[in-house]
């Protein structure tokens, strides 16, 4: 009985369903305005929230100055 050779392909199939870097930051350059937009739009919404929010911290202090007596 002649043996045949063990052929792995486990690693092609996990070079083929890696995540493709490239790929995604091709993807990202064609819908830049998009992304662009949708960066604008969250950093005006995040502006009009923190100046309309009501402040919730408060601080006091007491300072006290005694009289120097010769």
């Amino acid at each position: 009985m002649e043996q045949q050779p063990f052929n792995d392909n486990r690693e092609e199939g996990l070079f083929e369903e890696s995540i493709n870097l490239r790929h995604y930051w091709h993807i990202v350059l064609e819908r830049r305005w998009l992304v662009a937009a949708t960066f604008l739009v969250v950093i005006i919404l995040t502006a009009f929230y923190l100046f309309s929010a009501k402040p919730i911290f408060s601080a006091s202090t007491r300072l006290q100055i005694d009289r120097e007596t010769e």
